[in-house]
């Protein structure tokens, strides 16, 4: 019996492609929302720790009690802020580069496995 003009075996191939191929889309998917997960915990957590500093440099600089003192407050409070600002820029990077190389190796684990299968088959 012919399947769109194919006979049975070959579509039966085309058919366990489909299914392995929307498996490695799911497994990939799974791996990006597990990324993303985990980078929007990381900036919460960052989030908190900048709010957390900033207040208390904020109540250092209601401490000056000189200009001297609060341009010096102010100058480091400005260079942590900065500070802060790049590595959590660098770590989000970070993070992000790490969940697209396992998408990655997810999708190409099973176009592999499927180039196995299909080689054995023929």
């Amino acid at each position: 019996m012919l399947a769109a003009g194919r006979p049975d075996g070959v579509a039966l191939g085309l058919s366990e492609q489909a299914a392995h191929n929307l498996r490695a889309v799911a497994q990939s998917g799974t791996v990006l929302v597990h990324g993303l997960q985990e980078i929007s915990h990381e900036v919460a957590d960052r989030g908190q720790k900048r709010l957390q500093r900033n207040l208390d440099g904020m109540h250092a600089l209601a401490r000056c009690r000189s200009m001297t003192d609060l341009v010096e407050v102010h100058s480091s409070l400005l260079r942590d802020n900065l500070e802060q600002t790049v590595e959590n820029s660098r770590r989000i990077a970070e993070l992000t580069i790490q969940m697209a190389d396992e998408a990655a190796r997810t999708v190409t684990v099973q176009a592999e496995k499927a180039a196995e299968r299909v080689s054995r088959a023929a």
